[in-house]
């Protein structure tokens, strides 16, 4: 081992090297390898290199090394050497430079035998010709890609760099990786990855308790957030003891009354507010939350997203420790002790070409009770019909306080366009071997519309305020690689990392959406994941016929031109005049609406005042037949139901409903009908399709139920045709037979 904190020169001043840092695979690209290792037909293994370092020659500044007396050979001994030093050669750990030199003498090797390294993808590489994709984080290598390959890949890493035997991927950078098959609900069969950090997060619970004073006790805790409460921030601390107050008349509480004068100037009476037992004091476990909580943080970034948030929020008060800050640690401990189960799971289930990137993006709005700022949060996943897969998520604090929600949205979405969306594309691109789209998940109407139109007027200060371009995210998403899709808030992903979830039933349905879950109760994380990609599926088909969405219920009178009845205006006798259709010679310029019925034969033109627009037909259209038995004679007014220009009639009496039965004339047709005469005539067929549907049909509720149907009409109709359907509600309308037509008297 090189001991880099006692390196001097030939001065004996501390030595200055290249400073050649090395820079590892990320986990995002680790997990990458695990989902390309589910695919079926693939596989993932892991090796490791041994003594990784000094299998790389140390270049550069020239140094000398000086051995341990305990280490020297004999010949140094009988020499009478006193402090010998030797040139060192190789890599040795601890060198400032040594990492640098072996991932240099590594990525040579690998391009060697035809591996090619993804670009902005550091020690992530790709073997076009197997479909292999290796991942290296210092000495530890893994290899995922098609089985049959895996040890063609090994074979070619091996001529280079000495490496222990190839096997199954297990314990990787800490973590369990667990490899399972198992089965949706829907039956689809789907390869299963496990991440298990249990005892990681066990021995995280051991040094806390181990550094906490006694009052500090492990309980159960089913969320890693406290109740909410109005002590968080001074905006919202209401304090009606202890010292002078100023009484709020608006919402009725009491507030310090120094609470908005400057810090220089503020006077306080009775208690001090810098007392370690009220907000502003120093927290007993001050010296302590930095350790705890990075150490915990690695777990939560490789396994374990659902405790991003809570450690990330909290983190930010280190140098600013309130006994309420020993409150939050004591509630993440204690529900990192209850949730000692819980397993962050992927699986596929899908071939390559069926697959996609998803990323969602959410903030919340002015989250921060001190600050009033939001936080941004992030969840990337591979998806397909029958996969789900996990590979990044980030809760990170705004840098300025949004205006708003869309505002917050905007900064929240070119976060995660920056750090997960933009280079994943790169990434998987290169292992799907074609180009994906990027599928953008959004709950923010608002924000979707200033995205897909550019403009933004009143943001303009954005690009100042949050470093947000808004012509910036315009161009991302006019891209053929990136879709901005909206998403319910129910399915929002990525609302885990930006917002406190006090109440254990919604905080477990937001750990299903990232799939973490009950390790015992994984078969509750597979029926929602169908359950939600059923919604989708429905929604994804409304959505293609939103024409249909503001349609009412189909009747009879929407399927066929001759069923038609008169509406409640007309019945109750109110004056309507309706234009003539264009088939009878009317007036073109008058006719307003077009009805649906072109190729039934049924009425093509018609006003907006007609009474029975509703229903896009009139009764007065229907044809009577022409007969010798009625004698024409020009119909009077009282005939046609009222008059046509005048208030009264000839005889003063007020004007009347215009009737049903008229209709213009036409050659050859009656105009005017009355009681008792055949409209035409239907066979038992017909006529028993008819009253299916107005069996079926919705009838108005209104003041008029009587249609003329008595107990005798209706035993008639019945012994006409024994085929008939039951009837479920009275009254009904009788049925024609073939010697007796629907006569006009049945509706009136």
């Amino acid at each position: 081992m090189f001991l880099g904190n006692n390196v001097k020169d030939q001065n004996w001043d501390y030595a200055v090297f290249q400073e050649l840092s090395s820079c590892p695979a990320t986990m995002e690209g680790s997990r990458s390898a695990d989902c390309y290792g589910c695919i079926p037909g693939n596989n993932v293994m892991q090796a490791d290199a041994e003594q990784a370092y000094i299998q790389a020659k140390l270049e550069g500044t020239p140094t000398w090394v000086e051995i341990p007396r305990e280490e020297w050979p004999d010949e140094w001994v009988k020499r009478g050497m006193i402090r010998p030093v030797c040139p060192l050669h190789l890599a040795l750990y601890g060198h400032p430079d040594s990492g640098g030199h072996w991932e240099a003498h590594c990525e040579a090797h690998l391009a060697s035998v035809g591996f090619v390294r993804i670009p902005d993808w550091h020690s992530t590489f790709w073997h076009p010709e197997h479909k292999l994709f290796l991942v290296v984080y210092v000495d530890d290598f893994k290899l995922s890609g098609p089985e049959e390959k895996l040890q063609v890949g090994w074979n070619l890493i091996s001529q280079g760099i000495t490496l222990e035997k190839p096997e199954p991927i297990g314990l990787y950078l800490g973590c369990k990786h667990i490899q399972t098959k198992g089965t949706l609900p829907d039956g689809t069969p789907f390869n299963m990855m496990t991440y298990d950090m249990e005892e990681f997060l066990k021995s995280c619970v051991d040094l806390y308790v181990s550094l906490a004073p006694a009052q500090f006790k492990i309980k159960t805790a089913l969320t890693p957030f406290p109740p909410d409460s109005k002590e968080h921030g001074l905006a919202g601390n209401p304090h009606s003891k202890g010292c002078e107050v100023i009484h709020c008349p608006w919402c009725r509480d009491s507030f310090p009354a120094d609470l908005n004068v400057p810090r220089a100037r503020a006077t306080t009476k009775g208690k001090s507010t810098t007392s370690a037992t009220v907000p502003g004091g120093t927290g007993v476990l001050q010296p302590y939350a930095a350790k705890v909580l990075m150490k915990l943080l690695y777990g939560a970034r490789l396994a374990r997203f659902d405790l991003l948030r809570a450690i990330n929020n909290l983190a930010g008060y280190i140098t600013k420790w309130t006994p309420e800050c020993d409150k939050r640690l004591h509630r993440i401990m204690c529900y990192v002790h209850t949730s000692l189960h819980y397993r962050m799971v992927g699986w596929v289930g899908d071939k390559a070409d069926q697959l996609q990137p998803h990323l969602f993006a959410d903030a919340d709005f002015a989250g921060c009770p001190e600050s009033q700022r939001s936080t941004s949060g992030l969840h990337m996943a591979i998806r397909g019909p029958a996969t789900c897969f996990p590979i990044a998520g980030a809760s990170k604090r705004q840098t300025c306080v949004a205006y708003s929600t869309p505002e917050a949205e905007i900064a929240a979405a070119a976060f995660a366009l920056r750090m997960a969306g933009l280079p994943g594309l790169q990434l998987w691109d290169t292992l799907f071997e074609r180009a994906v789209v990027l599928q953008f998940h959004e709950d923010n109407q608002a924000m979707i519309r200033v995205c897909q139109t550019g403009r933004n007027p009143t943001m303009r200060y954005l690009e100042r305020t949050q470093r947000v371009c808004v012509a910036s995210l315009y161009e991302y998403f006019c891209l053929a690689c990136i879709e901005l899709v909206y998403e319910a808030t129910h399915r929002q992903c990525a609302d885990i990392y930006t917002k406190a979830f006090p109440e254990a039933s919604k905080w477990y349905a937001v750990l299903l959406l990232v799939n973490v879950c009950d390790g015992r109760k994984l078969e509750q994380l597979l029926t929602s994941f169908t359950v939600h990609n059923y919604e989708r599926e429905q929604e994804e088909i409304l959505s293609h016929f939103k024409d249909l969405e503001p349609t009412k219920k189909r009747t009879p009178h929407d399927l066929y031109a001759y069923v038609a009845a008169p509406s409640t205006v007309q019945r109750r006798g109110g004056t309507t005049k309706a234009a003539p259709s264009t088939k009878q010679g009317g007036d073109t310029n008058k006719v307003t609406q077009k009805t649906p019925h072109l190729e039934q034969g049924g009425v093509t033109d018609m006003t907006e005042d007609n009474f029975c627009d509703d229903l896009n037909l009139r009764f007065d259209d229907l044809p009577l037949p022409y007969g010798e038995e009625r004698e024409e004679k020009p119909p009077t007014p009282r005939e046609q139901g009222g008059d046509s220009d005048g208030s009264h009639t000839s005889s003063g009496r007020p004007p009347l409903a215009p009737s049903v039965l008229h209709t213009t004339r036409v050659d050859g047709l009656k105009t005017i009908a009355k009681h008792g005469d055949k409209l035409f005539e239907l066979d038992p067929k017909s006529s028993i399709a008819i009253l299916k549907l107005l069996e079926a049909y919705d009838w108005p509720h209104d003041d008029i139920t009587d249609i003329g149907l008595t107990p005798e009409r209706f035993a008639e109709a019945r012994s006409a045709n024994t085929k008939a359907p039951p009837f479920s509600r009275e009254p009904q309308l009788p049925h024609a037979t073939p010697a007796q037509g629907l006569s006009v008297e049945h509706y009136i």
